[in-house]
């Protein structure tokens, strides 16, 4: 995922200011909770604060996030981004920007264990994925399995009007049916923050990835 890498790269690069601070429990805590509310909520002035990364920094992490989202709708209901318009894109990423900012989340103040701290993360995930595949399969089968059966081998032109006609369509089921999303009780995650051969703290790509489909409730 770009938003994954491009984060973890800005945090490796700023990783010495954490180590600097004095209440180190605190500060982790709210250097997560900043880097929540900067790829989540779009919320970017604690992130430049503890960072001192530019707002234009800021602002790529939050733009991969909602990129991030929508790549992943568009690949769970078989949309060919390559036949989605600027303006039904748009319209997609307006719909993650809507779904992230419902997202409940709070960082814990950090505990440190043989040399890693650790931060609990609590959130309320949203439960979307299920049901809106249910509402979205309805739609393909009674309207649009019949015309791409219909399209001839090879016949690259019907295909992607079809397409960029399924692509509004898998976009208009999801917002008619956005006031449906409800959210999981809390949960938590543990995130790790670790040394690394320079004696720099930071958190693991790995580790960003499992907290993304934590959020987005996909585990």
């Amino acid at each position: 995922m770009k938003k994954i890498t491009a984060l973890f790269l800005i945090m490796v690069m700023l990783s010495s200011v954490f180590t600097a601070c004095g209440n180190v429990s605190q500060t982790y805590a709210s250097y997560v909770q900043a880097v929540m509310d900067c790829t989540y909520h779009g919320d970017t002035a604690q992130y430049i604060a503890l960072t001192n990364a530019t707002e234009q920094q800021a602002q790529m992490v939050y733009q991969t996030e909602i990129h991030s989202v929508v790549s992943l709708i568009c690949q769970k209901f078989d949309v060919d981004m390559n036949y989605v318009s600027d303006a039904i894109y748009e319209e997609y990423a307006d719909f993650a920007r809507r779904l992230l900012s419902q997202i409940e989340y709070k960082a814990e103040p950090s505990i440190k264990a043989n040399g890693v701290y650790q931060v609990t993360l609590t959130a309320k995930p949203p439960v979307f994925w299920e049901t809106a595949f249910t509402y979205v399969e309805n739609a393909y089968v009674s309207e649009y399995l019949p015309k791409f059966a219909k399209i001839p081998e090879n016949d690259s032109t019907r295909y992607g009007a079809e397409m960029t006609n399924w692509s509004k369509k898998v976009v208009t089921v999801l917002n008619e049916h956005f006031s449906e999303i409800t959210f999981q009780d809390t949960k938590y995650t543990i995130i790790q923050i670790q040394p690394d051969s320079l004696g720099r703290y930071n958190i693991s790509e790995q580790k960003w990835r499992a907290v993304d489909r934590f959020l987005l409730g996909l585990d």
